[in-house]
């Protein structure tokens, strides 16, 4: 990995068309948006595999 490199925070992911639908009922439910979930959950993971 490199020392350091300059990273703008956005970032293209596919998800199947299920877990798109999932994830916006999700965000509508809870008043969030898509891109929060998706914060959150890399967040999450970041964690756990930092740990």
């Amino acid at each position: 990995m490199e020392p350091y490199k300059s990273y703008s925070g956005k970032i293209s992911a596919r998800l199947s068309p299920e877990d798109h639908a999932a994830l916006e009922r999700i965000a509508q439910a809870s008043g969030e948006s898509i891109n929060q979930l998706l914060n959150q959950g890399a967040k999450m993971l970041i964690k756990q595999r930092e740990s």
